[in-house]
């Protein structure tokens, strides 16, 4: 269990690389933690704030960290659940395949 524990946030890191999100958050840390770390003289200088965020109304900015780590935990939990079907003998629904 520890295992596909471990697989599943590697794929939800990775969708967050994937999908941009580190770039429009404007920083480079697990949001889980809630503490970056520091890393010498590269941590040092002031972080910039994303130009995308800028453009957020303030009352939606809240609403949108919990969307991200959705959309990186929807795709995380779609490929470990393509994996264990395929390994059960089945197959992947194509994309435009509705679920019945």
């Amino acid at each position: 269990m520890t295992h596909l524990g471990l697989v599943w946030l590697m794929l939800h890191e990775l969708h967050h690389f994937e999908m941009g999100h580190f770039e429009f958050a404007g920083r480079l840390c697990l949001t889980e933690a809630h503490a970056p770390s520091s890393f010498g003289v590269v941590s040092r200088a002031k972080s910039q704030p994303s130009p995308a965020l800028a453009q957020i109304d303030a009352d939606d900015l809240p609403k949108v960290e919990p969307c991200l780590e959705m959309q990186a935990d929807h795709d995380a939990i779609e490929m470990l659940i393509d994996a264990y079907a395929l390994s059960k003998g089945g197959r992947s629904p194509s994309p435009n395949q509705q679920p019945k």
